[in-house]
């Protein structure tokens, strides 16, 4: 009888983290909830974005944000990394990039790499690409979009992985989930807004 109430608890336990989101945050969860699972919300602003605490965090990232409704809850998931400092040519981060982006296709496949520098950019050299992504005229950035409106495991409809830089030696990697319910939401917090005119 022991054995199988263990194997029952054990079982249960599993499933709950094999359902549990990014950074074991779900897509859905109220603020109530993500208070009462410990991940101290802070808010940000009056849009719906909040500081949280993840249980479960990554170590190449430092800062974790969520944005909500307040009905339907979660809808949007970011993790901001820690700064790495390169040279102006980006090795160092596009190592990390690379490292991150190969445990992310295990879980999400392939996905969609843009790497791309406006035409009339002064940042073309190998040299600069750092300085191309400071100036916003270089994006790096990998995408992974659900299928045929099938979500991803955690109800996800997409997530990317990209780089960004304060300066030409110094950057950092973001992470984002996007809900199946993103572009809804966030069009029904921008109607609630232009109310107040």
């Amino acid at each position: 009888m022991k054995k199988m109430l263990l194997f029952f608890v054990l079982s249960i336990w599993c499933l709950c983290l094999l359902a549990a989101g990014p950074f074991g945050i779900e897509m859905g969860q109220s603020l109530e909830t993500l208070k009462t699972n410990g991940l101290n919300p802070t808010q940000i602003n009056n849009q719906g974005y909040y500081y949280v605490s993840p249980k479960a965090t990554h170590p190449d990232f430092e800062k974790y944000i969520v944005r909500l409704d307040e009905d339907e809850g979660v809808f949007w998931i970011k993790a901001i990394g820690s700064d790495i400092s390169d040279s102006g040519y980006g090795f160092t981060i596009k190592s990390k990039f690379n490292e991150i982006e190969s445990s992310l296709q295990k879980t999400y496949g392939t996905g969609k790499l843009l790497d791309y520098l406006f035409p009339k950019s002064i940042w073309n050299e190998p040299e600069d690409w750092m300085m191309g992504i400071v100036k916003n005229e270089r994006f790096y950035l990998r995408t992974w979009e659900s299928l045929n409106g099938k979500a991803f495991p955690g109800n996800i409809e997409s997530l990317g992985l990209g780089v960004l830089a304060s300066s030409s030696s110094k950057g950092y990697i973001f992470l984002e989930y996007s809900g199946m319910n993103k572009k809804r939401l966030e069009q029904k917090i921008k109607d609630k807004a232009s109310q107040v005119f």
